[in-house]
């Protein structure tokens, strides 16, 4: 009885020590798997990081080739204003430069006392 009792006990430790290491590899296990899921989302994340950085840079890109071709057509366009500034001081200069000799030669056509007014252009 006391071998039978003995036995029982060593069975009985026995499966204690087989349940205890079945809850640690349970345990392992879901541990394991929960590593595996925080890798996986990690290399989701990172591939999300990757297409939103391809994107803004993408998005960059895109905004820099803009500011370059309005720059250029500024660019264009000032120098244009520029021309026709100088071409309209020429005409006022010209024009001032007409309305000169009109006024002199009304000055002098008056001085000789032909009272007529001098029209048209010469």
């Amino acid at each position: 009885a006391d071998v039978r009792r003995s036995d029982d006990r060593k069975v009985c430790a026995l499966q204690q020590q087989v349940s205890r290491l079945q809850r640690e590899r349970d345990l392992l296990r879901s541990e394991h798997h929960r590593g595996e899921e925080t890798l996986r989302r990690c290399r989701e994340d990172e591939e999300k990081r990757r297409e939103v950085s391809s994107h803004f840079q993408s998005t960059l890109n895109d905004i820099q080739a803009q500011i370059e071709q309005y720059s250029g057509r500024n660019n264009k366009l000032s120098q244009e204003n520029r021309n026709l500034a100088d071409k309209l001081e020429s005409l006022m200069h010209q024009y001032e430069q007409r309305e000169e000799v009109r006024r002199r030669r009304w000055r002098r056509r008056r001085r000789r006392g032909g009272g007529e007014v001098v029209r048209g252009g010469g």
